[in-house]
């Protein structure tokens, strides 16, 4: 049997099994948000208790059965019901055992415990997409925070501009129309049409939260905030648990196939008897009989059984090798289109840092200026600060998606290797 060795970030669960790889994280909330996660997953606590049920199976299924015992009355009169009456009457009491053929008892046992080392395995799996999963629903989260944020800075702004409009409206200063002063009404209308829709997108995902986190926990969260980078090595996905699982369950599709192959062998089963007799008609101690036989299968019809096993067995083989495949085949799809997403983010995030934001804030400016020296019109002044507090929200969202296209490589990141250490 072997120990695994899982990698994984947060708190060691059950008998140190997982550690999943991870950078150093810049919001410690987050960090324990994931530990309270894996802490209070009742599927890792179902996983467990399921596994120590294989194990015990596994011991028992690896002894022999049972011993027989019987007890027959033989020859027995029934014109008298006199013991004594005739010399083959017995009281016979025996005993059998049965021994399965070849090494099934051993295959049988190792099977049962290959189903309890993909336990193990499966709890390092669910470790990974709990750290994932709280990721983005915090990443999320921390988008709507962070733009509820700039839409509170920028809607100061815009509150002042409808004073202005409504202070040159009220002195009929050149070039101001009651549209105007209408149209920066509007749009701090859709200012706060925008933050209900923000924090209504909040409250889904604080109740996604609470699904494997404590509520209290989450509600302490003063203001959810991105987390830093966390930049995933790339890997062969031969390591991780998901293509680990199929490793495991080929394991036990060629164990079953051995199994198999073990009924062409015949079992054996051993039994004793020993039968009393009384005296006979004068009185004469009769001796006793002691019997010892041996039985034994006999697999001369095995075409449409054991073979048919066998080679049912053999085709699982197959099947679990290109499930493994189709596994690797999907990861290494994952991992290579995650990250060329996340070059492109990059490149994106870096266009608005250097470029974009500088020049829209810019324009926003300029046109503030120019309409304060009657040279532009208010809704020109309105479309560049709008534009500009869209282009801030969407760097944030590019941003966002590059922590959580980084979460998913971090998933792909994790992996589990076997120790090769004797249980």
């Amino acid at each position: 049997m072997e120990y695994w060795n899982v990698r994984f970030l947060g708190k060691i669960w059950a008998v140190a099994l997982f550690v999943i790889a991870a950078g150093p994280a810049s919001a410690s909330n987050l960090d324990a948000l994931i530990a309270a996660a894996i802490e209070n997953d009742q599927w890792l606590v179902q996983s467990e208790a399921h596994e120590r049920a294989v194990r015990a199976e596994a011991i028992a299924g690896g002894e022999l059965p049972d011993p027989r015992l019987t007890a027959s009355l033989a020859n027995f009169p029934t014109d008298t019901f006199d013991f004594s009456q005739e010399p083959m009457t017995q009281l016979i009491v025996g005993i059998s055992q049965t021994f399965p053929g070849g090494d099934t008892r051993q295959l049988r046992r190792k099977r049962l415990d290959q189903m309890g080392d993909i336990s193990v395995i499966e709890r390092a799996l669910r470790v990974a997409q709990l750290q994932r999963d709280v990721t983005l629903l915090w990443t999320d989260a921390a988008l709507a925070d962070e733009t509820l944020r700039m839409i509170d800075e920028d809607r100061v702004l815009f509150e002042q501009l409808e004073a202005v409009i409504e202070s040159r409206y009220r002195s009929a200063a050149k070039g101001t129309s009651q549209q105007d002063l209408i149209r920066a009404e509007l749009e701090i209308t859709r200012l706060d049409e925008r933050v209900l829709q923000l924090k209504e997108r909040r409250q889904r995902q604080f109740e996604q939260l609470t699904q494997w986190v404590p509520e209290a926990m989450v509600r302490s969260v003063n203001r959810f905030v991105l987390p830093g980078a966390k930049i995933a090595a790339e890997r062969s996905m031969a390591m991780h648990p998901e293509v680990r699982i199929h490793d495991q369950r080929i394991e036990i599709a060629r164990t079953g196939y051995h199994l198999a192959e073990e009924s062409l062998r015949p079992g054996i089963t051993v039994n004793t008897s020993y039968g009393h007799r009384d005296e006979d008609r004068n009185g004469r101690d009769l001796p006793d009989f002691v019997s010892v036989g041996v039985s034994m299968d006999l697999p001369f019809f095995t075409a449409k059984r054991q073979d048919m096993q066998v080679s049912a067995a053999a085709e699982r083989v197959a099947a679990e090798e290109a499930a493994r495949l189709l596994a690797i085949r999907k990861l290494r799809s994952m991992q290579r289109d995650a990250g060329e997403r996340v070059n492109q983010l990059e490149q994106q995030i870096t266009l608005y840092r250097e470029s974009l934001l500088t020049q829209m804030a810019s324009l926003a400016d300029a046109a503030q200026t120019a309409y304060a020296s009657d040279q532009a019109d208010f809704a020109e002044v309105m479309r560049a600060r709008i534009a500009h507090l869209n282009a801030r929200i969407e760097a944030v969202r590019l941003e966002t998606e590059r922590q959580k296209t980084l979460a998913l490589l971090q998933y792909l990141d994790a992996e589990v290797t076997p120790t090769g250490a004797p249980l």
